[in-house]
């Protein structure tokens, strides 16, 4: 089953990839709980879909332009550990960085998402060391 999260993850990318928001959130439980990185200084815990894609959608806002690069999808069941690159710009200025997500998974739905800057802190939420 776990290898069945990884690849619901990677459809969700390749669906944000070509811009098919209803497909990258497809795999979302009906109650999914969102927690966006523990350092955001507008630290968002919401459940359910619709608050989720609202924080999404907030968060993306705060760009003009949002690029993301799939980096490793790595399997820790119940969990799937998402790593990339993300690209924002605003008011002309483009910045980078890490950034990871760990998808729970129950009944081949992700019902928990939490994003973290740091592999290190991701690693330690789903039980693994560097």
């Amino acid at each position: 089953m776990s290898r069945e999260n990884v690849e619901a993850v990677k459809r969700a990318v390749e669906a944000w990839s070509r811009g098919d928001q209803a497909g990258a959130i497809g795999f979302w439980g009906e109650q999914i709980e969102w927690v966006s990185p523990p350092e955001d200084p507008d630290r968002v815990v919401v459940k359910g879909t619709t608050a989720a894609a609202d924080a999404l959608t907030k968060w993306l806002s705060n760009w003009d332009s949002y690029r993301y690069e799939l980096i490793e999808l790595k399997d820790v069941d119940p969990h799937v550990l998402q790593a990339g690159r993300q690209v924002m710009n605003a008011r002309g200025a483009e910045v980078g960085s890490d950034v990871f997500f760990v998808w729970t998974f129950c009944n081949k739905q992700a019902i928990r998402m939490r994003m973290f800057y740091r592999r290190a802190e991701a690693l330690k939420a789903v039980g693994l060391e560097e």
